[in-house]
């Protein structure tokens, strides 16, 4: 079963400062973006990989370290592995009320997305998405209900600013990611994927 992603509309606070809008629990955990100055992808400002940190506290294997970096293009990877075509599935798409952000900015739309993946006939990832869009042409392609994430930064050409930001293990072995995309004064993404078990061993 699908574990729920909770949404609170509410300003939180971060070492780095506060961050306006919501805050997001995930699986009985809270999720937060790490502070702006350790945003680089995957390094952590002490120097470290985040991605190392993650691979040794949930023992990811090399295909979930591939999913774990996948920036917007998690079709086309899980695709090109199966050599089969990926569909998405909008199943929410629900607007929320918009809040300033803590850059003084106030999107135009928000809304509270769930998608799903299918390949071979199975749903191999479910992704859980807060989206807050600044430019009016972009909120109504949001509003749609038959366009994927990564499909859409293509269309309009707009390469995002990818930090993953937390990841870990239910206790069924599923494993989830929390991570963010940013495209600068248009549209920001914050993202939780939970992958199913047998995503690169399924079966038709």
């Amino acid at each position: 079963m699908r574990r729920r992603l909770f949404l609170t509309l509410a300003s939180f606070s971060l070492a780095a400062g506060a961050v306006s809008g919501f805050s997001m629990e995930f699986a009985g955990r809270k999720l937060a973006r790490r502070p702006q100055a350790e945003q680089q992808p995957l390094a952590t400002k002490a120097g470290g990989d985040i991605l190392r940190e993650f691979t040794n506290e949930h023992d990811l294997s090399p295909l979930e370290r591939i999913a774990m970096t996948c920036s917007g293009n998690l079709q086309t990877t899980v695709s090109a592995y199966h050599t089969k075509p990926v569909e998405v599935f909008v199943i929410k798409n629900a607007p929320l009320p918009t809040e300033t952000d803590c850059d003084g900015r106030t999107p135009v739309a928000m809304w509270d997305r769930v998608v799903v993946m299918k390949t071979k006939g199975k749903v191999f990832c479910t992704a859980s998405t807060i989206v807050r869009v600044y430019d009016e042409a972009l909120a109504e392609v949001v509003g749609s209900h038959d366009v994927g994430i990564g499909q859409m930064l293509r269309l309009y050409q707009l390469p995002p600013t990818f930090a993953l930001h937390d990841c870990g293990r239910l206790e069924d072995g599923t494993l989830w990611r929390y991570y963010s995309m940013d495209c600068t004064d248009k549209i920001k993404f914050d993202i939780v994927e939970e992958f199913s078990k047998d995503c690169w061993d399924l079966q038709p």
